[in-house]
């Protein structure tokens, strides 16, 4: 049988999640990731408090720094709700071995209250940390952390670090969120036993093929869709029955122009995720097809929820 790109991640994740991968060891002395590196800018967290980059937020800790900006309409909102989703497969992990941050990258307009509504909208939980400061401190950091593109097209990233170490990880930060979970809670801590012992391919679980809007659904929608409202947008199944297949072809299409033309029912939906605009993913035509079509399936987007029980990097 002929393996997709998409069973093929699937068993990856398996294999990097039982598996016993080489983890963090002690910095080397030469290690240049530290005070010497990293600014000790101040910045302001969602709830008004200053604090210094380095000293309060990095130094001897365990941390996730990402990049994003609440009136972003591509990649902040996916790269947030993945995020919410590792926080999950963490657990309790957070915010007492490992720590998020997300620093904004509009920091004249995303206030400390506005990034406390944004943090709100998409269930962040304790340890999670948003961030604004001055535009120059925010820019310098993005410097550090090797992001030179606009801030319209910056990364799609996340920078896994641990200080007391001196190592540093740049990942995707739309990538599966059961592999980001092991790489942050077992890869990046050298006190981690990971799974208790390896497992053989041989009992890698037979994956069925996917249709190209269930892959679809997955990689671009089930992040912010998660089932139960576990994320900032709504709970996908029967969507069908509610919206007409017209309407939902030109919102995944065109979300941006539909909000810009008022139409009710997108403009009522930005209120009810707390003013986070639905980003648009860049689908074709014929993928928007295929997803309304995955959407209309008995088994619909239930089925693609990426979450499912996993415990990832967990205690």
């Amino acid at each position: 049988m002929r393996t997709t790109a998409t069973q093929a991640l699937a068993l990856a994740v398996w294999a990097l999640a039982t598996l016993a991968p080489e983890r963090a060891r002690a910095a080397p002395r030469s290690s240049p990731w530290g005070a010497k590196y990293f600014p000790n800018v101040e910045l302001v967290t969602q709830d008004g408090v200053k604090v210094r980059f380095y000293e309060d937020l990095v130094r001897d800790k365990h941390v996730v720094v990402s990049f994003i900006y609440t009136r972003c309409t591509k990649q902040c909102g996916l790269i947030t709700a993945n995020l919410a989703r590792v926080q999950r497969e963490l657990g309790d992990r957070v915010g007492k071995d490992v720590f998020f941050y997300s620093i904004t990258l509009d920091p004249e307009r995303d206030t400390p209250a506005a990034l406390k509504r944004y943090a709100e909208a998409f269930k962040a939980r304790p340890g999670w940390t948003f961030l604004t400061g001055k535009k120059e401190d925010v820019q310098l950091l993005r410097r550090k952390f090797g992001d030179l593109a606009s801030v319209e097209d910056h990364a799609a990233a996340i920078n896994i670090g641990n200080d007391r170490v001196g190592q540093w990880w740049h990942t995707s930060a739309i990538d599966d969120p059961r592999y980001l979970a092991t790489v942050i809670g077992d890869w990046m801590d050298p006190r981690s036993n990971g799974r208790p012992s390896a497992k053989s391919y041989a009992e890698a679980p037979q994956l069925a093929p996917l249709s190209k809007g269930h892959a679809i659904f997955r990689q671009r929608c089930a992040a912010c869709h998660a089932p139960g409202g576990q994320s900032v947008g709504p709970d996908l199944r029967g969507v069908v029955a509610r919206r007409d297949p017209r309407w939902l072809a030109r919102w995944l299409k065109d979300p941006e122009g539909m909000l810009a033309r008022k139409d009710p029912v997108a403009t009522a939906l930005l209120a009810k995720s707390g003013g986070v605009a639905m980003p648009n993913t860049g689908l074709t035509d014929a993928e928007v097809d295929d997803v309304i079509r995955f959407l209309q399936a008995p088994e619909g987007p239930a089925a693609a929820s990426a979450d499912g029980k996993g415990t990832a990097g967990t205690r």
